[in-house]
């Protein structure tokens, strides 16, 4: 009898049952669903306006978009953040209208000695002193994996700040999720309101390669560049939303199949 390998389970924690109900991890494909929604309206509009049955360049047919979207959650801002600077690139105040553990700051920062002054070439227009929010979101994450934070930028819903991106990696128990930001309002007032997103989070898998030795670089493969060549075209042998349909493939003379060909053209 073949066993199908259990899928992997993540389990956020938090102790505060208003923020599980108002500002709860989501799946990004559940938060972006409209935005992906407008731009499929828009290229349908853009069809008819040229009169062109095919679909054309749209973000909601990239698959990279949608391969971020689909495999990522939200994590939002669990009360009203007051974060004041003063224009001298490094104060900030901050001020919350609840305090979620009377024992811990909900602000924390990096101060410029801690990080931007080892920087050669830190961001301009941004805050030398990076933001660090404790949301009271906690995870126990499955062995061998971590949580890696990602920017929201693709999507376009913040220009006030931007994440650290990184891995938060598991260990033997449950581990805090709390992003640090770079600010880019140098010299205002701002209020990340309750529910504001704050970034993505993606599982991913540690030590899928040697970083240091696993990896090769090849020049002028014509092997490698008549396949690309044939997927590139393949992609625009379709109308609308079916040129990311699967379909069985000739390659090398060998018919092949998604599942053994390792979906390369998904």
């Amino acid at each position: 009898m073949i066993f199908k390998k259990k899928p992997l389970e993540v389990c956020f924690h938090t102790s505060e049952d208003y923020v599980a109900e108002l500002y709860p991890i989501a799946p990004a494909s559940v938060y972006f669903s409209e935005t992906r929604k407008k731009l499929a309206k828009q290229a349908n509009e853009r069809k008819r306006e040229f009169n062109s049955p095919t679909s054309g360049a749209s973000a909601h047919l990239c698959s990279a978009l949608r391969g971020l979207v689909d495999s990522c959650w939200v994590i939002k801002a669990p009360t009203d953040i007051r974060l004041e600077t003063n224009g001298d690139g490094t104060s900030i105040n901050w001020e919350v209208p609840v305090v979620l553990n009377e024992e811990d700051r909900q602000v924390q920062f990096f101060e410029p000695h801690q990080w931007a002054e080892a920087v050669q070439n830190f961001p301009q227009n941004t805050l030398r002193t990076l933001v660090k929010i404790h949301t009271g979101w906690s995870v126990e994450l499955p062995k061998n994996h971590s949580l890696m934070f990602l920017p929201l930028d693709v999507f376009g819903v913040e220009n006030r700040f931007s994440v650290f991106s990184g891995p938060l990696k598991g260990g033997l128990g449950p581990v805090y999720i709390n992003p640090v930001l770079y600010w880019h309002v140098l010299n205002d007032v701002e209020v990340i309101k309750a529910g504001t997103p704050l970034c993505l989070l993606k599982l991913v898998k540690d030590n899928l390669c040697d970083v240091k030795t696993g990896f090769s670089v090849a020049v002028k493969d014509e092997a490698h560049e008549r396949r690309l060549k044939s997927y590139l075209k393949g992609l625009n042998s379709v109308f609308g939303r079916t040129r990311h349909l699967m379909y069985k493939k000739l390659i090398a003379g060998e018919q092949t199949t998604p599942e053994k060909d390792n979906d390369i053209f998904r």
